[in-house]
């Protein structure tokens, strides 16, 4: 059998986030059948338990799958990470309505059942494959970044570059992105089109490069970030 280097058995190991979702189906499933022997008088109170840790066993498994599934396969992750946040809406309105009788379980149901449709359609249904430009002196471009993590993945989820995370701009054979807590400027002489979408923008000028260089170093923060500090930039010169 061949040997295998440290990085590659890591990888075959399943991550702390699995591990902790994997307990918390089987806390699930095993409290629901413990609850089964309490006594008659406590009957009602552990139907509303049980009726309680279903949805979240459900929505923990599924997020175990998505968590498991390749990032080549984003259309699948996406599904998946939908009905998982189907179920936790579940689970909260089942607590909320045996704890404060609120809100009504019917309406509850058509706005879930409505929003969950809309979701797995939207996330079915978007392309996953767009083409990129080739990179040239002389241009702005816009690199959105293919997910390959949990924050580029929630970036994708919510739809702000379609099923790319966040995003960079690159002129004159420089990248500005986001990188450490900091926004950077990178040499690049090309982009991988497996990691990145490209897309060409309007004419670099000598001002747009000054503005840029002058943003190296900006700390990210909930206001100031890649939406905040590269998207108008993007916008106005984007031709």
């Amino acid at each position: 059998m061949r040997n295998q280097s440290p990085s590659q058995q890591q990888n075959q190991r399943p991550s702390r986030a699995v591990k902790v979702l994997l307990l918390v189906v089987l806390a699930a499933l095993v409290s629901r059948h413990l609850l089964a022997l309490l006594p008659d008088p406590t009957a009602s109170f552990a139907w509303y338990i049980t009726d309680s840790l279903r949805p979240i066993g459900m929505a923990a498994a599924l997020a175990i799958c998505a968590t498991l599934t390749p990032w080549r396969s984003l259309r699948l992750k996406c599904l998946l990470a939908a009905l998982c946040g189907y179920y936790i809406s579940d689970a909260v309105v089942c607590i909320t309505w045996y704890a404060w009788q609120f809100p009504s379980p019917i309406s509850m149901v058509v706005i879930q059942g409505v929003g969950a449709l809309s979701a797995f359609l939207y996330y079915w249904r978007r392309s996953y494959g767009q083409p990129s430009d080739e990179l040239a002196c002389g241009y702005l471009y816009c690199v959105r970044h293919i997910p390959t993590s949990a924050q580029d993945f929630l970036i994708s989820m919510s739809g702000c570059f379609g099923p790319d995370g966040g995003y960079s701009l690159c002129a004159n054979g420089y990248l500005y992105k986001f990188s450490s807590g900091r926004l950077v400027r990178r040499k690049v002489s090309s982009l991988p089109s497996i990691s990145y979408h490209v897309q060409r923008g309007g004419k670099a000028s000598q001002e747009l490069i000054e503005g840029l260089d002058a943003l190296i170093g900006t700390k990210w923060t909930w206001r100031n970030n890649c939406l905040t500090i590269l998207a108008p930039i993007w916008r106005h010169h984007r031709g």
